[in-house]
């Protein structure tokens, strides 16, 4: 389980967060949200010269973003 605070937040909504509640999200659902991200991060990372071989862990960030098999809804 995530569990957010919300500490700031542009729009001054943090209250509005604070009490709406809890949400529940699969695994999938959530890691789903983030391959959008994980995309650009990778397509920024070679535009900007980097490669496997000079950035080691982006071998494990490719990977990460392999395993995720579905494109989640909000950055589409």
């Amino acid at each position: 389980m995530i569990k957010a605070e919300w500490g700031s937040v542009i729009g001054g909504t943090e209250q509005l967060l604070v009490h709406s509640g809890s949400v529940t999200i699969t695994k999938q659902s959530f890691s789903a949200e983030w391959k959008r991200v994980l995309y650009n991060v990778i397509a920024a990372l070679g535009k900007s010269g980097y490669s496997e071989d000079g950035l080691p862990s982006m071998k494990r960030l490719i990977s990460e973003y392999e395993a995720i098999k579905n494109e989640g809804q909000i950055y589409r």
